[in-house]
């Protein structure tokens, strides 16, 4: 997902209006790009970025502690998912 004239969009340069599906989870902290944070208990999930994103760098996200918590995910838990997305 990217900004092309103030719109995001996909890969193909495709409206990304569920630009949120879009976004793999990360492999690792090192990997990870943005946390997922929630004022919980049952409020809305956002995305915080962790530190500067380059033009081009790939948004990739995982759980912060309470909200990996709350859905019952282990803190050590490492996501997986294929190079293909």
């Amino acid at each position: 997902v990217r900004m092309v004239r103030g719109e995001l969009v996909d890969e193909a340069g495709s409206s990304a209006l569920e630009w949120i599906g879009l976004i793999r989870a990360a492999r690792d902290s090192r990997e990870q790009t943005l946390e997922a944070v929630a004022e919980l208990p049952g409020g809305q999930i956002f995305y915080r970025a962790l530190r500067d994103v380059q033009p081009g760098e790939e948004l990739t996200v995982w759980y912060s502690n309470p909200l990996a918590q709350w859905f019952d995910i282990p803190i050590t838990a490492t996501p997986t998912h294929d190079e293909k997305g």
